[in-house]
C-alpha cells in the first residue's frame, strides 16, 4: 500500500509545482497528473483492502465499477463517475490529435477545472473508506486553478 500512497503524494506535489510554475501551458499534463493521483488512491484502497483489482486501465476500470456484474471493489456511483471521467480527460489529454497547439491547450485547460474536482471526489472516496490520502483544500485548489490561467 505505501507505493501507492507515496505515489499519490508525489504525483499530488508535481501537480502543485507544474501549477505553480507553468501555470500558463502543460494543461495536458496537469490534467493526466490529476488522472494518476486518482489512479494510485484507487490502486492503494485495493492494496489496503487485499483486493487484486487488476493492472491495466481497462481490469481496474471493470473491477470498481458499480454496475459490472463480478467487479471485485465496487465503488460509490458518484467515486466511480469522477474517476471514469478524470481517465477519460487524461486519455484525451495523452491521445487524442489536435489541430494546433492552442486548440489543444484551451480544451485541455477547460478539462483541468474538472480534473482537480474529480480527482479529489476520489481521493475523499477513498479515504472515507480508511485509506489515509487527503485531497487538496478548497484554497489550494482555486489556488492552483487561479494559477493555470
Amino acid at each position: 500500500m505505501s507505493k501507492h500512497l507515496n505515489q499519490v503524494e508525489h504525483n499530488k506535489a508535481f501537480l502543485c509545482h507544474q501549477c505553480a510554475h507553468f501555470g500558463d501551458s502543460y494543461f495536458d499534463w496537469k490534467v493526466i497528473c490529476c488522472f494518476y493521483v486518482a489512479y494510485h488512491a484507487v490502486m492503494g484502497l485495493a492494496t489496503h483492502r487485499g483486493i487484486d483489482i487488476g493492472k491495466t486501465h481497462i481490469d481496474i476500470s471493470k473491477n470498481i465499477n458499480p454496475d459490472v456484474d463480478g467487479a471485485k471493489m465496487r465503488v460509490s456511483r458518484h467515486c466511480w463517475k469522477n474517476y471514469r471521467d478524470l481517465r477519460t480527460s487524461s486519455e484525451s489529454a495523452r491521445y487524442n490529435g489536435f489541430s494546433t497547439l492552442n486548440d489543444h491547450e484551451d480544451q485541455n485547460k477547460e478539462n483541468l477545472h474538472y480534473a482537480f474536482i474529480q480527482m479529489n471526489e476520489v481521493l475523499k472516496y477513498c479515504n472515507s473508506k480508511g485509506l489515509n490520502v487527503k485531497p487538496l483544500s478548497p484554497k489550494d485548489s482555486i489556488d492552483l486553478i487561479g494559477r493555470t490561467g
